[in-house]
């Protein structure tokens, strides 16, 4: 019990570190040593950045162990073996790792609007989006023709099959 708490605190501080390189908050810059120094613990600490991938990170831990208490009482199904404990666990399991696929979802939705706002190229990038655009359309997956011209997005232009989300982090609608 004593070591998720020593991972989680270790996650929680790579996290914040990488947090502030992306999105330097809660410093200024000393011209004179040419550093960026520290003058607020707090804003570096709760850094939109470093919670959205703080809650991201710590639900996917969880989804990822509510898989394996999963898959390890499938296989005490398969051999008949204590039975009545692996199917709770299998219940137990399942709703955990439903709940924590759902907080997943919800938290990877959340830092990618967090990199719209604060590394707006970036996020365009992400998304493909070569030419600058509002309210463009999200490409969830396509199929390419067989073609000799090079892959990009224009590329997509001519797939056989493609889906676009009609709303995506780059509109101005939420």
């Amino acid at each position: 019990m004593a070591g998720s708490y020593r991972a989680n605190l270790s996650a929680l501080w790579i996290l914040v570190a990488n947090a502030w390189m992306q999105h330097p908050v809660g410093m200024i810059f000393n011209p004179e040593t040419a550093r960026n120094e520290m003058v607020n613990f707090w804003a570096v600490l709760f850094n939109q950045v470093a919670v959205d991938k703080f809650l991201h990170t710590i639900s996917s831990g969880f989804l990822l162990a509510s898989m394996f208490v999963l898959g390890i009482s499938a296989w005490y199904l398969i051999r008949k073996r204590e039975e009545q404990v692996a199917k709770r666990s299998i219940l137990i399991a399942g709703v955990f790792g439903l709940l924590s696929s759902l907080m997943v979802a919800y938290t990877g939705d959340e830092s990618a609007r967090t990199v719209s706002k604060v590394q707006p190229v970036k996020f365009a990038s992400m998304e493909a989006l070569y030419e600058g655009k509002s309210n463009a359309g999200l490409i969830a997956f396509g199929v390419l023709k067989n073609t000799d011209k090079k892959i990009g997005i224009r590329m997509l232009k001519n797939s056989l099959l493609k889906y676009k989300y009609p709303v995506t982090l780059s509109s101005d609608r939420r």
